[in-house]
């Protein structure tokens, strides 16, 4: 019997992606995933689609799908324990899943911070303006909380008030703050900084 230990550090390491194209599958990019053609059936369309997020594939074609132990089990046809036994001598070819870390992340530079922190103001005065009512509106209507937390309102007119000289927008993308399109990514939203 396989421990099951095992099978889940080779669903969580194996990298779907490079062990499909290691099979000789060509993939592409599309949109979030990967599609390319099976190799389980006559596939004139590539029907194969690959989530490299979650380590699994499928095919719209032949409904066939699963694991990175899945897919050698149906590839090399052989059975569970054969596919964990392949998978697990390692591929040199593989790729193996970017895991996460303990490790935590940098502080942002003091600049970084200090823009930060800007934003948290502007955020808190549009709060006063819009966010209040929309809280009060819903029964939440301690000012000591709002206070407390720092609780703001995003109204997306950040660049507006803001000076564009400098790398500004390029650290407002960093932190998350402006997504690729120079659009506020909580535009309409309310906001509640954390702090360490």
């Amino acid at each position: 019997m396989i421990e099951k230990e095992k099978i889940n550090a080779i669903k969580r390491t194996v990298d779907i992606k490079s062990l499909i194209e290691s099979k000789g599958i060509r993939l592409k990019k599309n949109g979030k995933g990967y599609f390319g053609r099976c190799p389980f059936h006559d596939d004139k369309t590539p029907s194969l689609s690959v989530n490299t997020k979650d380590n699994l594939w499928q095919c719209f074609g032949c409904d066939k799908g699963g694991d990175v132990i899945r897919f050698v089990e149906l590839f090399d046809q052989v059975d569970f324990k054969q596919a964990v036994q392949i998978l697990d001598t390692g591929t040199p070819d593989l790729k193996t899943v970017q895991t996460h870390t303990d490790k935590p992340d940098p502080l942002p530079e003091p600049k970084v911070q200090q823009l930060l922190e800007r934003v948290v103001m502007i955020y808190e005065k549009n709060f006063d303006d819009i966010g209040k009512k929309y809280l009060y509106d819903r029964g939440i209507t301690d000012a000591g909380l709002f206070e407390r937390h720092r609780v703001g309102y995003c109204t997306g007119k950040l660049k507006e008030i803001l000076p564009s000289k400098g790398d500004i927008l390029k650290d407002l993308k960093k932190t998350g703050i402006l997504n690729q399109n120079n659009g506020e990514r909580f535009s309409g939203c309310l906001a509640f900084p954390v702090f360490d």
